[in-house]
């Protein structure tokens, strides 16, 4: 059995073999559909945490942080200090940044590492 499609459904709404109340039912079922799609979405996203968005205008990947989690949207500050609203199907978190090395020569003790410090050296 093939699957149905989005495409087939709106054809077959917008067909004479669907009657206006099997219309609406599948309207409705549709918005419901969506509705829980993006509420299980926004349960996933947590203030503070970085993610990341296609802006389909400029073809742009924007970074930022998440700072305000709604049903339909999440608010985020972007790493340029802008401020968006995006659906929370369009983001996806960040991969975690990796750790740089510490600034110290190689061989050497890092500033901060208290059990190589030997003050009999200064």
């Amino acid at each position: 059995m093939a699957q149905t499609t989005t495409s087939d459904v709106i054809a077959f709404i917008l067909s004479d073999r669907c009657y206006p109340g099997d219309r609406s039912r599948i309207i409705e079922a549709l918005n419901r559909s969506r509705r829980e799609a993006m509420a299980e979405a926004a349960g996933t996203w947590r203030i503070h945490q970085k993610v990341r968005f296609l802006n389909t205008k400029t073809g742009a990947v924007i970074e930022g942080r998440v700072t305000k989690v709604n049903r339909m949207t999440v608010h985020l500050k972007a790493s340029n200090g802008m401020n968006w609203r995006v659906s929370p199907t369009l983001l996806e978190a960040c991969p975690p940044e990796a750790k740089t090395s510490d600034p110290a020569k190689p061989g050497e003790p890092a500033f901060y590492d208290l059990a190589a410090f030997d003050p009999s050296k200064f």
